[in-house]
């Protein structure tokens, strides 16, 4: 029996491999693209697999889920291997032999620490479901969320800052071989705690940047999951993350190389570094909470909005320990502030004051755009982000806010104080911390928002969303508790919580495939056609730079988007290059030459760029603009790209 056993199974799979071999069921593309996929994925995993070892060897254990424990020990990985792996690209350069030598020696130094760090995720993993029928749903629609996130994640990069700035930095240094002073691009200036995670990730191969952010979000997700469910329960767990997942904005941020997912992971690893310092306030957990405001400096600038939130909670608590804290701030703050001070002057570059490519006159062009909405902003600042905010919407397409908070972090978020007399010992702990936390963070954003048009941004602040989801979550269990005669109210409120997820599904599956990022993964659409389809004649354009001779190089005007086309296109990266130019050169003449004599062979007008800011900025004089056509009249045409934008010759033929 064993004999014939034997023999069926070797015919079977002789005859059924051999059919395959000429009747192969899968294009090669897609098994191409699902194998890229998949190595990808891992690279961008050992990378935050490393950071969160490194950071189980430097961050404090604290008595708090598996999930959010990972999440802290990530946040403080990041902060320690930015500014390492900045100094080390910047003194020995960069190439792929260092970033796969620091990787293999990093992860074998701390196998002990990547060995905690899997069974934290495997016990937390073990841990994770529960909260009945709703959070069975809530769990369905998330997976829906990144799922339809990923394929975004795995075509080609479209997001406006990405092409701007976030992916273009490293770009930049890997191309110079060496992190140094981006005098083309003054977005240069602002911390690059994730920027290097990106670098880190190009030079090892990787392609997929947006990967890193992707996978930092879901560790997030699980650790305000794990975080919520220890002190209040699953089904409250779950609602905190359907909350902070209401609005579409943070959804699509997932697939996107933006900051968002970071510093929502730093806002996290603070609540729950305050709330162990609250619960013992000694010294050493005071360092610790100053260093996890420090990285979360090195992420965004206004990041630093939680050092002010410590300071003043440490000043209430105990006032001997604010010099440790600060102390602990400034070892994850200060190496960005150097990196300014040494390559331009000025520590808060490219604010503040002129200093190295941002001149006085870009400078007030940067910083001078009028402040939108009123003091009803400070007042009702948490109601006109949700209603003013528009989901996933870009500059410009939206005042002052440009994404939303979503309903549900505001619609249940006010009633969290409805039982408070009830909340005992830990839950009220954490209710408590999240919502000063929340609180003295709207009152900064409001004010801030009235002093500049930046600082109005709901993006700048969403480090404050982990506060926003808790409270979210307590004040849906208060609902439920809730009853009008025999309705239950908690009832009605799940119905608005499922249909608001539901609703954000529906959308962001649409826009998915309206998109066509499936098409890219399964081989049906190249990723040629999928830039033309989303990026329009701006693909095109791309295409045509690229194929110039490599000692051109094109300036252009009011188009910020140079990642496609780098290293020869440089972009107008704050759409203020003509203004600059010629209020300080003055005719444009002198302007050509100049442009001559900084090696450019040619400009490329955006047309629609221009006319949107000669209609909308009347900083702009009318002569400013007659000297454009004059300058542009005298220049040869070199493609015409059907009205939207002119590629014009600046070099002498």
């Amino acid at each position: 029996m064993k004999t014939k056993g034997m023999v069926v199974i070797i015919w079977l799979t002789s005859i059924v491999s051999l059919y395959y071999v000429s009747h192969f069921p899968f294009d090669v593309v897609l098994v191409s693209n699902l194998l890229l996929a998949f190595w990808q994925s891992v690279l961008a995993i050992a990378i935050l697999i490393f950071c969160a070892a490194l950071g189980a060897k430097i961050s404090p254990k604290i008595n708090t889920h598996y999930f959010a424990q990972l999440a802290v020990f990530l946040a403080f990985g990041i902060g320690i291997t930015s500014p390492i792996y900045y100094f080390i690209g910047n003194v020995f350069g960069l190439n792929a032999y260092l970033a796969w030598f620091l990787l293999f020696l990093g992860l074998f130094l701390l196998r002990s620490q990547v060995t905690e760090c899997a069974n934290l995720f495997s016990q937390g993993w073990k841990d994770l479901g529960g909260g009945g029928k709703l959070g069975q749903l809530i769990s369905w629609i998330v997976g829906g969320y990144l799922l339809f996130e990923f394929f975004i994640v795995l075509a080609p990069p479209l997001q406006f800052d990405s092409l701007v700035y976030h992916l273009t930095i490293p770009q930049q240094y890997l191309l110079n071989n060496q992190i140094q002073y981006l005098q083309e691009n003054i977005f240069w200036g602002y911390p690059q705690a994730i920027h290097m995670l990106y670098l880190w990730f190009m030079a090892l191969g990787g392609e997929v940047v947006a990967l890193a952010t992707y996978f930092v979000g879901i560790l997030t997700l699980l650790g305000l999951w794990g975080m919520v469910s220890k002190y209040f329960g699953r089904r409250y767990a779950w609602v905190a993350v359907a909350s902070l997942l209401g609005g579409i904005s943070l959804v699509s941020a997932l697939s996107t190389a933006y900051m968002g997912w970071g510093s929502i992971l730093l806002g996290l690893s603070f609540l729950i570094l305050l709330f162990q310092y609250k619960e013992d306030s000694n010294q050493s957990n005071a360092i610790f909470l100053g260093m996890i405001t420090g990285i979360a400096f090195g992420i965004k600038y206004t990041n630093g909005l939680i050092f002010l939130i410590a300071f003043i909670m440490i000043m209430r608590n105990n006032p001997k320990h604010l010099l440790r804290f600060a102390i602990g701030a400034g070892i994850f703050a200060v190496p960005w502030l150097i990196k300014n001070f040494l390559a331009t002057g000025n520590i808060a570059y490219p604010l503040i004051f002129p200093s190295g490519a941002m001149n006085a006159i870009r400078l007030s062009i940067y910083q001078g755009h009028a402040v939108d909405g009123n003091w009803f902003d400070l007042l009702f600042l948490p109601i006109r982000a949700t209603l003013r905010g528009l989901e996933g919407a870009e500059l410009g397409d939206a005042p002052g806010y440009l994404s939303s908070i979503g309903p549900l972090l505001l619609g249940f978020g006010v009633f969290a104080w409805f039982g408070w007399k009830k909340q005992k010992g830990e839950k009220y702990q954490i209710l408590s911390i999240s919502t000063w936390v929340a609180l003295i963070g709207l009152i900064i954003w409001g004010v801030g928002g009235r002093l500049s048009w930046i600082l109005s941004q709901t993006r700048l602040y969403y480090i404050l969303f982990p506060a926003f989801s808790i409270l979210a979550a307590v004040g849906y269990s208060e609902i439920e508790k809730i009853n009008i005669g025999k309705i239950r109210v908690g009832r009605i409120a799940s119905l608005f919580l499922i249909a608001v997820s539901v609703f954000n599904l529906s959308q962001i599956g649409v826009d998915v495939f309206r998109k066509k990022a499936p098409q890219v993964l399964f081989g049906l659409e190249s990723t040629r056609n999928y830039l033309q389809n989303n990026l329009g004649m701006y693909a095109l354009v791309n295409e045509v730079i690229s194929e110039l001779p490599e000692e051109n190089r094109v300036l252009m005007l009011w188009e910020t988007r140079e990642y496609y086309c780098a290293p020869i296109c440089e972009a107008d990266e704050t759409i203020d290059r003509w203004l600059s130019d010629y209020r300080s050169l003055g005719t444009p003449e002198k302007i050509i030459e100049n442009w001559r004599a900084e090696n450019y062979s040619h400009v490329l007008l955006y047309k629609e760029g221009q006319k949107f800011i000669q209609q909308t900025d009347d900083r702009y004089l009318e002569s400013e603009w007659t000297a454009l056509e004059d300058l542009l009249d005298n220049l040869p045409v070199s493609e015409e790209f059907n009205g939207i934008y002119t590629l014009y010759q600046i070099a002498d033929e």
